[in-house]
């Protein structure tokens, strides 16, 4: 892959990363399997649409939910046989996303709504809906499965309690957050800036 890369997650322990890239063909995207210690890329293909986005891997490894920025959808593929199961229409522009330990909730950052949307994965409904004040750009899951992250490109990250969807503290960060992600254990939060600060 060497073009723009907008995201990647690793599976399992670490057997494959998959990673999204936009090329510059509008209503061609690809996607990549490669293997991390050899680099060798073992699958790659087209997902229809525009903007893939981020990507967000089932807990068991067996499913890769693609975002889909201009279709507003979220992609849904099974990892073991490679191909596409289903399709979750958002409503809004998807960004970023992250599964429930479970396996059984999906969580998306819908930049248009600003609010991040709880989806029923068996069911592909969406159940929920967490409003923030401006738009969302990317949600992680702590390691232990009981809070969100939430960035927000306008001022930082919301900290979002899972089961009650009650917003637990603001983080002020200058220049705003993009992306956030953990450490195993949860001790410590990354996040990628959105300005300059």
């Amino acid at each position: 892959l060497n073009s723009s890369v907008f995201g990647e997650r690793m599976r399992g322990k670490g057997e494959y990363w998959a990673a999204t890239e936009r090329l510059f063909r509008i209503h061609c995207q690809r996607l990549g399997f490669n293997r991390p210690r050899t680099h060798e890329t073992s699958a790659t293909w087209s997902v229809d649409g525009w903007y893939t986005n981020e990507l967000a891997i089932a807990p068991d490894g067996r499913r890769l939910y693609v975002s889909q920025y201009g279709n507003q959808e979220v992609v849904v593929i099974d990892l073991e046989t490679r191909q596409i199961t289903g399709r979750i229409h958002t409503v809004g522009r998807p960004r970023g996303l992250v599964v429930s330990l479970d396996g059984a909730e999906l969580y998306v950052a819908n930049w248009d709504y600003a609010e991040v949307t709880v989806f029923d994965l068996a069911t592909q409904q969406r159940i929920a809906q967490l409003p923030a004040d401006e738009a969302v750009s990317d949600v992680a899951l702590t390691p232990d499965g009981t809070q969100l992250y939430v960035t927000v490109p306008a001022f930082g990250v919301d900290v979002i309690d899972r089961v009650s969807h009650a917003t637990l503290q603001r983080i002020n960060v200058l220049g705003g957050a993009a992306h956030v992600a953990f450490d195993p254990v949860g001790s410590t939060a990354v996040l990628t800036l959105n300005g300059s600060g």
